[in-house]
């Protein structure tokens, strides 16, 4: 792909702009590409005229989508159901951690006790 300067007709505005989705209206004459410099981590996803396109990483760190020539309305959307899926996962994992802590504790507990009674039981067995 051939790197041009945006002639006068060519541009992005922005129409929408929040923490987890941004609106856009692009217009050119050739195939581009846009970068977004949002930290990539591929939970963002692109909508171009209403169809999910492919959002890729460019310059190492940044998002990066192929825009075909013409007007497009572009959505860009974070999708943060994968970090709610971590979340849940590691909440999981954390109860059953401590529950087995708890269960170890007192399987501890009952194995001293049990220990306690049995040197009773002799020291009372030794003393008769």
């Amino acid at each position: 792909m051939e790197i041009k300067p945006l002639n006068d007709n060519e541009g992005i505005q922005i129409v929408k702009d929040s923490a987890d989705e941004i609106e856009l209206k692009a217009t050119t004459d050739i195939k581009r590409i846009i970068l977004f410099n949002d930290y990539y981590d591929g939970n963002w996803e692109i909508y171009i005229d209403g169809v999910k396109s492919k959002m890729f990483r460019a310059n190492y760190l940044f998002n990066g989508a192929v825009v075909d020539p013409g007007s497009h309305d572009i959505k860009i959307v974070y999708d943060s159901s994968k970090i709610k899926i971590s979340i849940v996962i590691t909440i999981v994992t954390a109860t059953l951690i401590i529950f087995c802590i708890i269960i170890s504790s007192v399987m501890a507990i009952k194995r001293k006790k049990t220990e306690d009674e049995e040197k009773s039981e002799m020291n009372e067995v030794g003393e008769n």
